[in-house]
Order: structure tokens, then C-alpha cells, then sequence
């Protein structure tokens, strides 16, 4: 056990023999009166001479407890001044030698805080030029000691400061920019609404005049569509004539649509006439089913001989060969 273990369990055991020794009276009298009130019982309602004793001997350790508190409470006053006496002198003293022990620190920290820096400077020397090239681009006020001294984050911090200033101004000069184009593009679009407006004006005549024009084809193409009735009616007959329809048969089957065609618009009968085309190409498709392979040829001659012969140079070699193809099918048929 050390000395200052052992000044401190003597100090203890000092301190509480003192504060048994300021108790002893308040001691005495509970010795006195505790055996006795420890057998003190009440047997049920009915016992009044236990509840009377009970009742006094509770006043009487209410007495005792209080006693206790008291007495506690002027030892610890006397304690809390003696005490506030230690802590003063202590603090008087404690001033005398703090700037002392202070100004010391403060000479041996000096050393070891240069020692510390020579030494990061040294480790670091290496990455002086590569932290400086970094650095080049930018404006800056850092010696190299400064630079040495830095961690690496803290000289991450720093380039990265002036990398974000370098975009701030970069983005600055894209805003001022951005407003230029904004104010050109805003008077641009003034001329453009100017000439706009110029424009719908001269449109709407334009309309005006196109409307009226528009009426007059209209009832011109009206009147044009009444007059292509027989070329409809003969573009109809074509397809019915190409599929084998009889003369007869032709014109009763025009018959019943010449009313229907009459009043069609160019772009109404030209869907017609395809509807009608497809409509005769299966009626066709049938109708060949049902033929015999003879009927078949022959009608294959039929239409291949309705094609229009191409126009050749007069005595040439592909005139002359598809005279000849000519022949061969009118002979066949």
C-alpha cells in the first residue's frame, strides 16, 4: 500500500470517528429508548394502553429525528465553511504557481510544436511540387512552409475552394450570357410578333380571297364531277369488262350504281373505285375456280393481249420479237 493510499484511509477514518464523536449524545438517548420502543405493540382496536403508548413513544422518536437532522445540519455548515476556507487559500496558492507552470508549457510546447512541423515538413517534401502544380492555375498567397504544414484534407479543402470559385465564375459568366441572349431573344421575338402580326393580317385577306375562290371550285368541281359521270361510269365498265363480264351484264350493273358515282366527290370515287376493283378482283378470283383450265388460258390471252404494246423503235430487234409474241397469242387464242 502506497503512502498516499494510506494518508487517505487515515484521513477517513479519522473523519468518521469525528462525526461519531459529535453524535454520541444523540446516540445515548436512542440506546436508551430503543429497546423499549421495539416491544411497544398494539393488540387490535380494542388495546388503548398500546395505541397511548404508541402514540407517545412515535412523538418521542419524532423528537429524536429531528434532533438528528439538526445536529446534521450545523456539522455540515461548520464543514461548508471550513471547507470554502480550503478551496480560497488553495486558489491563492494555485496562482502563484499556475503562470509558472503555464509559461513553461507554453516553451516546451514552442519546441516540440517546431520540431513537429521540420518534421511533417521533411515526410512531405515530396508532395510540394505535385501540390503546387495543382495550385498553378489558380491565384494564390501559400509559401511553401504553408504548404508543407498542410494535411491532406485540409489541402483538398483548399483547392477545392478555388476550383469551386473558378466554376462560380465560369457559371457567372454562362448567367451573363444567359440574360444577353435572353434580352436579344426577347427583342427578337418583339420583330418576330411585329411581323407576326404584319403577316396574319396579310393572311387573312389572303383567306378572304381564297374562300371565295374556294367557293367558286367548289361549285365548278361540282359541276366538273356531274360532267365525269360517263368516264366514272366507263372506268367502272372497264373493271367489270376485265373480270368477264358480258356487254349486257356490264350495263345493268352500272346501272345500278350510276346514281351513287353521280354525286361522289374525285377523292370519294377514287375509293369507290378501289373498293369496286377489289370487290371484282375476288368476284374474278371465284369465277376462275369454276373455270376449266381452257377457259383459264384463254382468258389469260384475253388480258394479256388488252395490255398496250410498248412504243420501240420502228424495224428493231424487240419490235420485232414482240410482234412475233403478238402473233403467237392471237393464234393461240
Amino acid at each position: 500500500m502506497s503512502k498516499e493510499t494510506e494518508a487517505v484511509d487515515h484521513a477517513k477514518v479519522s473523519a468518521e470517528t469525528t462525526a461519531i464523536q459529535q453524535f454520541s449524545e444523540v446516540r445515548m438517548a436512542l440506546e436508551t429508548v430503543r429497546e423499549e420502543y421495539s416491544k411497544i405493540k398494539i393488540e387490535g382496536p380494542e388495546d388503548s394502553e398500546g395505541y397511548k403508548k404508541a402514540k407517545d413513544a412515535a412523538k418521542e422518536a419524532g423528537v429524536l429525528r429531528r434532533n438528528i437532522d439538526a445536529r446534521k445540519k450545523v456539522l455540515k455548515e461548520d464543514a461548508l465553511l471550513i471547507t470554502q476556507a480550503y478551496d480560497k487559500t488553495a486558489r491563492e496558492l494555485q496562482a502563484i504557481i499556475n503562470p509558472i507552470e503555464e509559461e513553461l508549457k507554453r516553451q516546451i510546447d514552442e519546441v516540440d510544436d517546431f520540431k513537429a512541423k521540420e518534421k511533417l515538413k521533411a515526410e512531405r517534401a515530396a508532395e510540394l511540387p505535385i501540390r503546387k502544380e495543382k495550385l498553378a492555375k489558380y491565384q494564390h498567397t501559400y509559401t511553401d512552409d504553408q504548404l508543407l504544414l498542410m494535411g491532406e484534407v485540409e489541402f483538398l479543402q483548399a483547392l477545392s475552394l478555388f476550383q469551386q470559385k473558378e466554376i462560380d465564375e465560369q457559371n457567372e459568366k454562362i448567367r451573363q450570357q444567359d440574360k444577353e441572349n435572353r434580352k436579344a431573344q426577347e427583342q427578337k421575338q418583339k420583330e418576330a410578333d411585329l411581323q407576326k402580326a404584319r403577316e396574319d393580317a396579310a393572311q387573312a385577306e389572303r383567306n378572304r380571297v381564297a374562300h371565295e375562290q374556294a367557293d367558286a371550285d367548289r361549285i365548278r368541281k361540282e359541276q366538273e364531277e356531274k360532267d365525269r359521270l360517263p368516264g366514272r361510269l366507263k372506268q367502272l365498265g372497264e373493271i367489270l369488262k376485265g373480270i368477264g363480264n358480258a356487254p349486257q351484264q356490264i350495263a345493268g350493273r352500272l346501272a345500278m350504281v350510276e346514281d351513287r358515282v353521280k354525286g361522289m366527290t374525285e377523292a370519294d370515287f377514287l375509293k369507290f373505285g378501289e373498293q369496286y376493283q377489289e370487290k371484282a378482283n375476288a368476284e374474278r378470283e371465284q369465277h376462275m375456280k369454276n373455270l376449266g383450265e381452257s377457259q383459264k388460258i384463254a382468258m389469260w390471252i384475253d388480258a394479256m393481249l388488252a395490255i398496250e404494246r410498248p412504243k420501240l423503235v420502228e424495224g428493231s430487234i424487240m419490235q420485232n420479237t414482240v410482234t412475233e409474241i403478238v402473233e403467237y397469242l392471237e393464234g393461240a387464242k
